[in-house]
């Protein structure tokens, strides 16, 4: 019988190898110190203080199994958070933490670590949150997937050696507040109008857009600011609504490059492209691969500088209400 990968089981090892990964259990998610002292010497230390995407303080401590001090060191990390909690930005200035924002707990733990963590959870410290590693081996080398077990949306990311993971499955949650917000929506509101098989998936901080399993853009949120690309393409920070115009034309285009390349419009039928958009898309889809097929450059760049989305387009796409402003081809 051949055994799959089984991670270190001893606090020390196991730590060793999440702290070189931080970013695939929760994007953006940073070491700023190790070893925390939470209940003057009496229960061990936390592993370590992170600062994550929205400049808030996490205590990142680990679970394994037989650990009997695990339920008293998270109560005292508890205790702790409540006492000094707002202190940390003033503290701790190496960690740039945000001072209004709220600290939490994350437990990481193993298969064998799971049921002292619903033993955790089922305490129902406001803070604490709790996820778990499953180890796998694909192509020749070692990768997890991470499985949170508490009530928020369930999520999970793969990840490898030096690469950060990908957070995947459903999270409907804004993934930023205040004057960012709208942009968001808008941009949900964009995705929801575009196709059916569009979806919008990830963590807390990373949302991955896909047609059918294919990527046609990412945004991340990090310090309250929003920053979105297309596929492989350069990310650019959205800091007004053209903005969002403007990464809407970007993966309406790689969307429809997807389905002109694919040549999937015949198979999928009507949602291949917008109904509102059908006839004009599909025109001009048509004549850029023409283009591109007769080696016409002086076409194919005109073509390549028009606007995939019109005016009504966008408006049908994005904003219900018709006032979008489509993007303008010299930005």
């Amino acid at each position: 019988m051949i055994r799959g990968p089984v991670l270190p089981q001893g606090r020390e090892r196991l730590w060793a190898l999440v702290a070189q990964r931080l970013a695939v259990i929760e994007t953006g998610l940073e070491l700023v110190s190790e070893t925390l002292d939470c209940s003057g010497d009496r229960h061990g230390a936390i592993e370590g203080l992170c600062r994550d995407a929205s400049g808030a303080p996490v205590l990142v401590a680990l679970a394994v199994d037989g650990d009997a001090m695990l339920l008293p060191r998270i109560l005292a990390a508890a205790e702790f958070l409540d006492r000094v909690g707002v202190g940390f930005a003033a503290a701790v200035p190496e960690g740039t933490f945000c001072p209004d924002a709220r600290p939490r707990l994350l437990v990481v733990g193993t298969e064998a670590s799971t049921d002292a963590m619903r033993t955790l959870l089922r305490v129902g410290l406001p803070e604490l949150e709790a996820c778990r590693l499953e180890p796998f081996r694909l192509a020749g080398s070692e990768r997890f997937a991470v499985r949170w077990l508490d009530a928020r949306p369930v999520r999970a990311s793969i990840a490898d050696g030096d690469c950060d993971g990908v957070d995947s499955p459903e999270a409907d949650d804004d993934i930023v507040v205040g004057a960012e917000a709208p942009h968001w929506r808008a941009i949900v509101d964009l995705c929801d109008r575009l196709d059916a098989g569009v979806r919008i998936d990830g963590g807390r901080f990373h949302r991955r857009i896909t047609w059918r399993g294919r990527l046609l853009g990412e945004v991340t949120s990090a310090d309250g600011r929003l920053c979105a690309k297309v596929a492989d393409g350069p990310a650019a920070v959205i800091f007004a609504k053209g903005d969002v115009h403007l990464f809407g034309d970007r993966l309406m285009r790689r969307y429809a490059e997807l389905v002109g390349l694919a040549e999937l419009s015949q198979d999928v039928g009507e949602s291949a492209v917008p109904r509102d958009c059908e006839g004009d898309v599909s025109d001009r889809l048509g004549r850029r691969r023409e283009s591109r097929a007769t080696g016409n450059l002086d076409t194919f760049r005109s073509d390549a500088a028009e606007p995939l989305l019109s005016p009504e387009e966008f408006a049908a796409l994005a904003e219900p209400t018709g006032k979008a402003r489509p993007p303008d081809p010299s930005d």
